[in-house]
């Protein structure tokens, strides 16, 4: 042995030794890096499961998938600390990876632990814990029990936050960085909504006590909105109930159709109006509960709904929830199917084509229609007022927040602002240096909008120096069954006309210049400079055949420095163009595209042009042709648009 020792230099004999070191290294850094990624994807797929079986309701499940997390994190975290990877990680660029590790495993165990917290208030809430009681028994909210979740709730959110930190700082350099980066946006981007969330419930929290009547009895109306018949926040108000909480107890103190519970045959009545027509009456003139929701902005809509409520001679509210029947499938799909008398079990699956076609093509006599639809309405409220599976109706009415399914208006400001945080209030937005805001609402009391298929195609060539010249293309598809056009002694006007006649609004960016609407013959427009809230809008109006298809064309000119990549609060303002000229400006396109909420599901087509080179490799839904960038997809949520000029980054992410 020792011979064969001699025959090798020792500088031979060190190099092979390190040669040896060198691959149990990289062995042993491949090892640990293969288990660190396996272990950390298993948790994020035990946290998944996690959020499925506490939607579910499914306690056993949910312990498990906890548990889970916690063992496979665990196993990342050791993996991560191996000496091999803290080895490799001192090298520069080759180390990046191995560095990168280190905070991905640190984020993926503070999600954990958010996790772990959240599911105690889980286990508490639902009363599976050791002594723990539910949150809501017989009705009734535990007020107290409620505020001793807010320590579990603010450690979790400062877990969240030590995450995105952790997510913030990871090293995206390397020989793998691309990969590393697109997985870290990722993680950001789970990541983000539920600390935003978090941080908005513990900002309202000390509000909740008194929201839930523990200072005294609070009222709030629930309105129903049935999109058959469309207004700008959805459907019209047609079933109403009047909910109290006192001290926590809910109990519905009454229900039913507006225009028989409430509002006999929709008598008019006179509000102290927040806006004139055409989005509300005018001031001193009387008009029907079921069109005070016409603002597009629920925080209006539900102001003017809780004082014609109160007009009408009913309890004044702290305020309105509205809910319409995508949210109300959703609440059915948390807590199963109810009975009623006259449509039998309504179900997630068969509630829209129950309410919104079956009622009005098989039940002709309207008090009849209205007392099938109070009996459903009872039944999804007194399912909702017992309590039960409380985190799968909480799930299924945020997922409606997006797409404004679900809208709600309070009386107390701080709860209210939170609200709008959480995206809860409906709101249209006012900054944007373009808008994308399109509505219809009913005019002629038909209930054919459920079959309206709308696009909006919104076309943007950018200028060099940050102007733009916008067209934007309406079309609408009244698809309502049966033979199109119009047909000899059909009515016009009514329940059951198949003709629409909608108005049709088209928000303006502020700084619109040079507006053109080109309508249909037979329609009528008109620009008008204030919608209540300092935003200019345009109005047409006019019918459409069944069958028929109409397109309505606005044009307008936004000017220069409106669109570039660091505008000040103005458009695009001071120093926009001496930015452009040293070379670190450039043009962005941006905007903003505000939802309708509709039974079917509209189309938004987007196109930006620029003077130069759109970015060369944009994210999925995104297509290039020449300099013009295009995005097709569903209008449905709300979606803020960043397209800068001759980047790789496009964005249209989605609030929900």
């Amino acid at each position: 042995m020792m011979g064969w020792l001699r025959r090798y230099r020792p500088r031979t004999l060190v190099g092979l030794g390190l040669l040896i070191v060198v691959v149990l290294l990289l062995g042993s850094a491949a090892i640990a890096t293969a288990t660190a990624y396996r272990s950390g994807a298993a948790a994020q797929a035990s946290v998944a499961s996690l959020a499925r079986a506490v939607s579910a309701d499914d306690y056993p499940a949910a312990e498990a998938a906890v548990a889970q997390a916690r063992s496979q994190i665990d196993v990342a975290g050791s993996a991560a600390a191996n000496p091999a990877i803290r080895i490799l990680g001192v090298l520069p660029w080759l180390g990046e990876p191995f560095r990168a590790m280190g905070t991905l495993t640190q984020a993926g165990d503070r999600l954990v632990r958010a996790t772990e917290d959240l599911f105690e208030v889980y286990t508490l809430a639902s009363g599976e814990g050791v002594g723990a009681t539910k949150l809501v028994l017989n009705g009734q909210i535990n007020v107290e029990r409620l505020a001793s979740y807010q320590p579990l709730l603010a450690a979790a959110h400062t877990s969240l936050q030590e995450a995105q930190e952790r997510l913030a700082a990871t090293p995206t350099g390397g020989p793998v960085g691309g990969r590393i980066a697109a997985l870290t946006a990722t993680a950001e981007a789970e990541v983000a909504p539920l600390s935003d969330l978090l941080g908005n419930l513990l900002a309202i929290y000390p509000r909740l006590p008194g929201l839930l009547g523990a200072e005294g009895p609070t009222r709030y109306l629930l309105v129903i909105l049935n999109p058959a018949e469309l207004r700008a926040t959805g459907g019209a108000p047609l079933s109403a109930a009047l909910i109290e909480f006192d001290d926590g107890a809910m109990s519905v103190l009454r229900q039913g159709a507006t225009s028989t519970e409430f509002f006999l045959d929709n008598r008019k009545v006179t509000w102290q109006t927040l806006v004139g027509p055409p989005l509300g009456p005018a001031p001193g003139e009387p008009d029907r509960f079921v069109n005070a929701n016409q603002h597009p902005d629920f925080r209006i809509s539900g102001e003017q709904l809780a004082r014609a409520w109160q007009a009408g001679g009913l309890p004044a509210v702290d305020g309105v929830i509205a809910l319409d029947t995508t949210a109300i499938a959703g609440v059915l799909g948390a807590i199963g199917p109810v009975q009623t008398e006259g449509y039998g079990e309504v179900t997630q699956a068969n509630l829209a084509e129950t309410i919104l076609f079956d009622a009005y093509t098989q039940v002709r006599d309207k008090s009849t229609r209205h007392d099938l639809n109070a009996q459903l309405s009872a039944a999804v409220v007194a399912a909702l007022v017992t309590g039960e599976n409380l985190p799968g109706v909480a799930r299924a009415l945020f997922a409606g927040t997006g797409g404004r399914h679900v809208q709600a208006w309070l009386v107390d400001p701080q709860a209210q602002q939170v609200l709008s945080a959480i995206g809860l209030t409906g709101e249209v937005d006012r900054e944007a240096p373009d808008q994308i805001a399109v509505y219809t609402q009913n005019t002629n009391g038909s209930k054919v909008d459920v079959y309206q298929q709308r696009e909006v195609r919104h076309e943007v060539l950018l200028d060099a120096d940050g102007s733009a010249s916008v067209t934007q293309l309406v079309t609408l598809n009244n698809a309502t069954p049966g033979q199109a056009g119009e047909v000899p002694g059909e009515p016009r006007d009514g329940y059951y006309t198949r003709w629409s006649r909608p108005a049709l609004y088209q928000y303006l960016p502020g700084l619109a210049q040079q507006v053109e609407v080109v309508a249909p013959a037979g329609w009528e427009s008109q620009t008008i400079l204030d919608d209540g809230q300092g935003r200019p809008l345009v109005r047409s109006r006019g019918w459409i055949a069944p069958g028929g298809i109409v397109t309505i064309t606005l044009r307008y000119r936004l000017p220069p420095d409106t669109f570039t990549r660091d505008p000040s609060p103005a458009a695009g303002g001071v120093g926009a163009q001496a930015a452009r000229r040293d070379g670190s400006g450039g043009l962005q396109y941006s905007a903003i595209a505000d939802p309708q909420p509709m039974f079917t599901t509209p189309s938004l087509v987007l196109s930006v042009t620029f003077p130069s080179a759109p970015p060369p490799q944009p994210p999925p839904g995104w297509a290039v042709r020449g300099s013009t960038v295009e995005l097709i997809t569903a209008f449905t949520t709300r979606v803020p648009i960043a397209v800068p000029e001759g980047s790789a980054t496009a964005r249209a992410t989605q609030r929900r």
